[in-house]
């Protein structure tokens, strides 16, 4: 017995809002969007290591190292304008820039953007009120030629002496007090 054309059509309707559905609960079911269930990282790495030389570009244009940033607790935060989960942390990152400021912490966060220009970076930082946050860009492609990741975002935690603690992949809440608990104890 033939299936009438009609029939076809809203089996297929139906199976394709049944997928749909699927896909758009595991897809919210990430750990990105259920904020209280995101991991922090360990920071007692046994083995320490540092990142490969780079340099990047402040806000002055000015070429900077890791090595400006030593005596500092550094979180080293990879991003980009066009990057959603990027973009969705830049908030926290700006917090916990604003909370552990004066206990000699900094949040490096350097955009991987390929074009614009560094004005483009600022206006996007103040748009997004990341006031905290100074801007950073690798405009030479020093960063993405060197270090080992596989996308962004993507951060490194590195200790006052430059040491490489944690590579912490994906999007994190940084201002999370498990995590600003770990990093203080890295500033002790």
């Amino acid at each position: 017995m033939p299936v009438k054309p009609r029939i076809l059509y809203l089996w297929v309707v139906a199976l394709t809002a049944l997928l749909s559905y699927g896909i758009g609960s595991l897809i919210l079911s990430h750990p990105f969007d259920n904020r209280e269930n995101i991991a922090v990282p360990d920071t007692n790495a046994a083995t320490v290591k540092t990142l490969p030389a780079a340099y990047f570009f402040d806000g002055k244009d000015e070429k900077k190292t890791l090595a400006d940033f030593k005596g500092h607790v550094v979180l080293v935060n990879l991003w980009a304008t066009w990057c959603p989960p990027c973009v969705a942390e830049l908030p926290s990152l700006d917090k916990l820039q604003a909370k552990l400021d004066k206990k000699g912490f900094r949040v490096v966060a350097v955009s991987m953007d390929r074009k614009g220009t560094m004005n483009d970076i600022k206006a996007f930082l103040e748009k997004h009120g990341a006031d905290h946050l100074a801007p950073y860009w690798d405009k030479d492609r020093q960063i993405l030629g060197s270090w080992d990741y596989e996308g962004i975002p993507v951060s490194f935690l590195l200790d006052a002496e430059g040491n490489l603690r944690e590579t912490l992949a994906g999007p994190y809440v940084w201002d999370k007090p498990e995590m600003v608990e770990k990093i203080e104890k890295l500033l002790k």
